[in-house]
């Protein structure tokens, strides 16, 4: 399953789909949480690799 980020963050944090039913139900992660998130998505791929050791597939 692939993550999708719907438009328009609302106040109760960011909704997030299955990109492959892009008009199913979403779930609304908090604003800090969806950051944090990001920030270590971003920290990890920049790094080559994940906290448990994994690497990103190429």
């Amino acid at each position: 399953m692939c993550g999708g980020r719907r438009r328009g963050c609302t106040p109760r944090g960011v909704p997030v789909r299955d990109s492959k039913a892009p008009y199913g139900p979403a779930v609304i992660v908090p604003a800090p949480a969806w950051s944090a998130f990001v920030t270590a998505f971003v920290t990890a791929v920049g790094s080559g690799g994940f906290p448990n050791g994994s690497r990103p597939r190429s």
